[in-house]
């Protein structure tokens, strides 16, 4: 019995893992496209006031 609860915390502590590694994951495609978009929008700004001619 002890075995077996010790198994099941070994894959609860495993799935947290994975879990927190694809949140961050998330959060770094995330924080990606805001700044993709951002840089987009900046270029899209300089262009249109004809800096970059």
């Amino acid at each position: 019995m002890n075995r077996l609860s010790n198994n099941w915390g070994e894959t609860k502590g495993r799935a947290a893992m994975r879990i927190d590694s694809i949140s961050s994951l998330g959060k770094f495609f995330y924080c990606h496209s805001l700044f993709h978009s951002f840089v987009l929008q900046l270029s899209d700004l300089l262009s249109h006031s004809g800096l970059n001619d």
